[in-house]
């Protein structure tokens, strides 16, 4: 299960600083930042239990309590929070997603079982990658 965000950044609109659209070329390394920040914020979804917007997800059936070790959702081994990559698939493109098979289902739901949404890009991530964005091109400017 994977999902896909892409940052574009206007050249034309950073034409006022001279010499700067040659360096930014290479979004690479803010990229990598902005992945980084979202694989961090996905697996604190985890303890917390909540989708990418802080809702909590459904709980448990107690079928489903009865034959877990702990109450935990979605953590009984670790397969799934320990399942979550990110890759650089261009300069201002990354894809971050859980490799385990089963993510989709837990994610999606199934007809037994609720959906508890793991992957999300909110405005509150969005101002984030902006700002790792903005910061970058700020040092390039200094």
């Amino acid at each position: 299960m994977a999902a896909t965000f892409t940052v574009k950044i206007n050249e034309k609109s950073l034409g006022n600083f001279r010499g700067l659209p040659d360096q930014i070329r290479n979004m690479r390394k803010p990229m990598q930042n902005a992945l980084a920040y979202l694989e961090a914020e996905t697996k604190k979804q985890f303890v917390s239990e909540t989708d990418p917007d802080g809702r909590a997800w459904a709980s448990l059936k107690p079928s489903t309590l009865a034959r877990k070790k702990s109450g935990a959702i979605g953590r009984e081994t670790g397969a799934m929070i320990n399942s979550i990559f990110t890759r650089l698939t261009g300069d201002l493109q990354g894809e971050i997603g859980l490799s385990v098979e089963y993510a989709l289902y837990f994610s999606e739901g199934t007809e037994k079982m609720a959906a508890r949404p793991i992957l999300g890009f909110n405005n509150t991530r969005e101002a984030k990658v902006m700002s790792l964005f903005e910061i970058y091109i700020g040092d390039l400017v200094r």
